[in-house]
């Protein structure tokens, strides 16, 4: 989890250095380019590193993650890092542990 929180960091930093590039001067581009390469890589690195062990214990779930329309590599390992539950509970556990489930908030009368 503490991977896919530094790889969430890294993507916020290129799409603000990204922001950036679209009203630089030349000079202030060409630096902007260079830590936008920086960071694809940086991120690359950390594709890698959070994917070698979900391929080793949570390969069932990333499988059947993969076979979903829709569903890229991205959302496939923050699920299997965020959730290593998922394919162990049912949707019902699954809900109210991600939070989505309607649950009664009901108090007093």
């Amino acid at each position: 989890m503490a991977l896919m929180t530094r790889r969430r960091q890294l993507v916020d930093m290129r799409v603000a250095e990204g922001n950036r590039l679209e009203h630089a001067g030349a000079q202030a581009a060409r630096s902007i380019r260079s830590v936008l390469k920086m960071l694809d890589k940086q991120i690359a690195q950390f594709d890698k590193r959070i994917d070698d062990p979900v391929d080793r214990h949570l390969k069932t779930q990333k499988q059947l993650l993969d076979s979903v329309k829709g569903v890229g590599a991205v959302t496939t390992l923050t699920l299997t890092a965020a959730l290593p539950e998922l394919g162990k509970l049912g949707r019902r556990q699954i809900g109210k542990l991600v939070g989505i489930a309607p649950l009664a908030d009901d108090s007093g009368k």
